[in-house]
Formats: structure tokens, sequence, C-alpha cells
């Protein structure tokens, strides 16, 4: 259990300050975009007032520097939702544009809605426009903001330490794809300890010799002698049963299962789906424990129920 403690600390270092610098990358560019948009609008002298005239401007900076900060907060909430802020982000950097700008228009939407529906006296109602420039703004600064950070842990992964180390059960041409695609991806950090063999598999030609730790009888004594942290099947030649008994297995020694979709007939209630160049991997969801915040939580726990017994 120590080990497995270790190892989850180990990959967690980065994967959360990546996630930390995201957060706080997302909410200066939203705040920042809000602002630039009030000033496009009001202060550039760019865009004609015609018959409006702006707010003074102690008005305008409360209004619409509060108002910033709390549409940051919103934007916050709605790409939590989306999920982008798991670690770690694998792809090139144009598959998750989509996403991003349907981050961004989400956020404005609920902004836009809770802009018009809570009108404070006497504070004259928000611009539609500072609104609408704020959409293209907010989505520019945020893409820039994302590109870099990408580009950041893009460099930071390749050079770092591996802290993954994966045990391929079943030694076929799968096997031999997956752990090429494992070496190419840096982000993953992880690192092919070797394979399982399965009984009358073929083995893939550039599978070396050596690369072959055992057969999946051995897999227990091998999960502990390598010190694996992720099992992932890549074998069709398993019986039902015996994809039961890994999965418990792998869930006793507290490793991380995956197993290519493909193969994967049993109908389990909660399912983490990770795509890995162009394999897709399915596997049970993390341990609640493998999340930083739930052991930061557990910890102050720990702590206050350590102080009330004493």
């Amino acid at each position: 259990r120590s080990r497995y403690v270790y190892a989850v600390r180990r990959k967690d270092t980065f994967d959360v300050l990546a996630s930390v610098l995201a957060i706080a990358g997302d909410g200066v560019a939203v705040a920042g975009g809000f602002l630039l948009a009030t000033w496009l609008r009001f202060s550039s002298g760019w865009i004609p007032l015609m018959h409006d005239r702006p707010p003074p401007a102690d008005i305008m900076a409360l209004m619409y520097g509060w108002s910033s900060v709390f549409a940051a907060v919103i934007f916050l909430l709605v790409f939590r939702f989306l999920g982008l802020y798991v670690r770690p982000q694998v792809g090139v950097f144009s598959d998750k544009i989509p996403r991003l700008v349907r981050g961004v228009g989400m956020g404005i939407l609920v902004s836009t809605a809770l802009a018009f529906a809570i009108r404070i006296e006497p504070y004259p109602p928000f611009s539609r426009l500072v609104l609408l420039l704020a959409f293209f703004v907010v989505t520019l600064a945020v893409i820039l903001e994302r590109y870099l950070l990408f580009r950041w842990e893009l460099h930071a992964a390749r050079h770092g330490a591996s802290t993954n180390r994966v045990l391929i059960v079943g030694a076929d041409d799968i096997a031999a794809h997956l752990r090429r695609v494992l070496q190419r991806e840096p982000r993953l950090r992880s690192v092919v300890a070797g394979f399982a063999k399965c009984d009358n598999e073929p083995l893939d030609q550039s599978i070396e010799a050596d690369a072959i730790l055992g057969t999946i009888d051995e897999l227990d004594g091998l999960i502990e002698r390598h010190r694996i942290d992720q099992v992932i099947l890549a074998s069709s030649r398993i019986s039902h049963q015996r994809m039961v008994e890994i999965v418990l297995l792998c869930e006793k020694s507290m490793v991380t299962f995956k197993v290519i979709p493909d193969l994967f007939r049993i109908m389990l209630g909660d399912v983490d789906v990770q795509m890995v160049d162009d394999i897709p991997l399915l596997g049970i969801s993390r341990w609640p424990l493998d999340y930083f915040w739930n052991r930061a939580l557990k910890r102050c726990e720990d702590c206050v129920g350590a102080l009330l017994g004493l």
C-alpha cells in the first residue's frame, strides 16, 4: 500500500500543477477578456457610441470590474463540467479547440442570462455589445493561454521522468502496437515494463524475448516484482472468467486496469475511457484516493480526528 501511495503522489505532482495552472490561466484570460471587451466598447474610440453614453467611471469600474470576476468563476465551473481540467491531456491541440469554444459559448450564455436576470438599482443594464465582444475576446484569450500551457506541458513531459510502469497482458501485434503508441506519447509518462504472454498466443516479431516477463498465470508476482502501476489487457485469448480475475487482482493490488474495448465484454457500472493515439482504452474508474483533492481531504479529516482524540 505504501508503494501505491508513493507512486500516486509522484504521478499527481505534475498533473495537479498543470490543472492549477490551467485554472489560474483561464481565470485571468476570462476576466481580462471581459475587461478588454469593456474597454473596446466604451473607451477605445473604435466603436461609435451613437446615442449611448458610457456610465460614470466609478460605476463602470464597479459594474464591469466585479462582473468580470464573477464571470470568471462561472467560466471555471463550466470548464470543470466539460472536463477541461482533466490531466494528462493527450493528442494535438487543434482537437481541443472546439471544446474550448463550446465552453466559452456556454459561459457567455450563463453570464448573459444572469446579467439580465439580476438588475441592481441604480446601476444601468449591461451592454449587450460588451457581452458580444467578450465572446470573441475571451475565446481568443483562452485559446492562446491554453496553447501556451499545452506546449509547456508537452515540453515538461518530454524532459521529465516516467512515473507509470505498464504491464501489457498479451504479446501479439496489438500489444506491440500499443507499446509503440505509449512510447510516442510523453504526457502519459508511461514506460512499458514488459509483457505477460497468454497461452497459445503468437509472439509478434517486434517484441524482444527479454521483454516477455512471464505468463498470465504469473501476473500476481509480476505486478509485485516489477512494481507495476498499470495493467493493460491487449489479448483476445482470455475467457470472461479470467478477465474478471485480472480485474479483481488489479483491484486487490491497487493497480490501474485498462483493456482495449473490443475485447471488453463485461458490463461495468463505472467505466473510464481514454484515447491513446489511435487506440481507445476502457478501464475501471480511478480509485477515490487516486485523486489529489480526495487525499488532501482525507488527510485533513485524519488531522482533525487526531486533534479531537488528544
